[in-house]
Parts: structure tokens; sequence; C-alpha cells
């Protein structure tokens, strides 16, 4: 089994010493680039650093290995790649796809690019992809650190104080309200708001969802992937949400 592999075995593993001792006998695997043997199903090109947040996530002793890469000269901000699609995920994209709160905090601290492109869906930044994923956690942080974003992003985390940015004073969004540094194009407003209707839908945040459709968010608009807000509320079992929808006469 090639070093690589032991050290990805010993990250899994929360073996911070062990790692620690590969890295300091092997010190070129910190910034490696190499294909991951110990997942089959589509594998990635990625550094030691991807697998410390790699999914679920919150591994133990994550943050002492993410050190010893990075005192060992881990790129904070490597990309990682997929022979499946074209995203170049960082890091802090992968910690954001987990929910990692403490490993992505980490990773800022460190110097990850907080609005870096690449991700899976979209070319998303990391607070987009905490979004799509349904990450709440992570993407309170990163908005509270200045992350860029959008309607979408805002009304997926929950942030009901940020809603009012916006709209216009005519109650009409605004036409950067889909708007993303990584996108060429921003979305169309009204497309926005049927977006960040069904994202507060998916992430529970009815009380967002319920000022959205005031707004007049369509909630038949479905996502991408043909669910409706009232199906991605109820595959997540957000109850409340799925109540007040049916008590609005929203039923699928």
């Amino acid at each position: 089994m090639a070093n690589v592999e032991k050290a990805r075995i010993a990250i899994k593993a929360g073996d911070a010493d062990s790692l620690g001792e590969f890295l300091q006998s092997n010190p070129e695997l910190a910034q490696d680039h190499s294909q991951d043997r110990v997942r089959t199903e589509k594998p990635h090109t990625r550094t030691l650093l991807h697998t410390v947040a790699d999914y679920p996530g919150c591994l133990p002793n994550a943050i002492e290995m993410a050190r010893r890469l990075i005192d060992a000269g881990a790129d904070v901000n490597a990309r990682a790649t997929n022979e499946d699609n074209p995203s170049r995920e960082t890091p802090l994209h992968w910690a954001a796809s987990c929910d990692d709160v403490d490993l992505a905090e980490f990773l800022l601290d460190s110097g990850a690019e907080i609005d870096s492109d690449g991700g899976v869906v979209s070319n998303g930044t990391p607070a987009w992809n905490a979004t799509i994923f349904s990450c709440v956690n992570v993407a309170n942080l990163l908005i509270d650190r200045g992350a860029a974003r959008n309607l979408m992003i805002v009304a997926g985390a929950g942030c009901r104080d940020l809603l009012d940015d916006y709209f216009g004073d005519d109650g009409i969004p605004v036409a950067d309200a889909g708007a993303l540094p990584t996108w060429e194009e921003p979305r169309a407003p009204k497309a926005a708001l049927d977006s960040a209707f069904g994202f507060a839908c998916r992430n529970g945040q009815v009380t967002v969802a319920s000022r959205l459709l005031a707004r007049g968010a369509d909630p038949s608009v479905k996502n991408p992937l043909g669910e409706t807000p009232y199906k991605q509320a109820d595959d997540r079992k957000h109850r409340d949400v799925v109540s007040w929808l049916e008590a609005k006469g929203i039923k699928e």
C-alpha cells in the first residue's frame, strides 16, 4: 500500500500522530495530489487536506490533522478534480458541504479563499455548497465571515435580517438578487425569488419561506432535480414547513 493511502486511512481514523509520522518521513505527501484509492466510487484526485474535509465530515482530531498538514506545506486552496464532472473544489468547499463548522473556521483562519469558485453545482462558492447541501451552520459562518451571498443563500441559511437587501422599495427582487461572483450571469430576479423559496423550504426556514411567499414566490416551481418546495421540505422531514405549506393549501 502506498504511503499516501496509509496516510488517508490514518486521517479517516482521526489518528493525528500516525499522520504526523507519515509527514515527517514523507514531507511531500502534504502537497501531493493523488487519486483516492480508499474510496472506489467516483475517485477524486485530491490532497490529504481534502481527505480531512471529506464527507461525512467532523472527523475526530480534524483540526489537529489539518494543522499538521498545513504546517508541512499543504495548500489550503488546493483543488480536487473528479473524472465525472468539471468541479475544482477546495477543502473549504468540502467542509462546507459537510456542515463542519470547526474545520471551515480553521481553514478560513489558515488562509482559505472564502469565495473560491469550482463548486460541484454551478461553479459555486463554499457558501453556495453549504446552501445546496442544507449545511445551514456553515452557511451562516461563511456569511458572518463576509462571504458573497445572494437571495438564495440568505434564504437557505435562514438570515431573516438580510432578506430586505434583495428587494427594492416596490417589493420586487433587485437585479442582482440572483448574482454570485463565480457566475457569468445572475439568475433572473423572479427566478431567484422562486429558487430562494425552494431553499427556505428545503432547509427548514419556515419564517423566511413565509416572507418570500408573501413577496410573490411561486410554490409550484421545481428545482433542477424536479422537486417542488413541498417535496424538498417533506423529504427532509421539516414538519413545521410541511404543516405550514399544507395550511396554505400547498400539498405537492
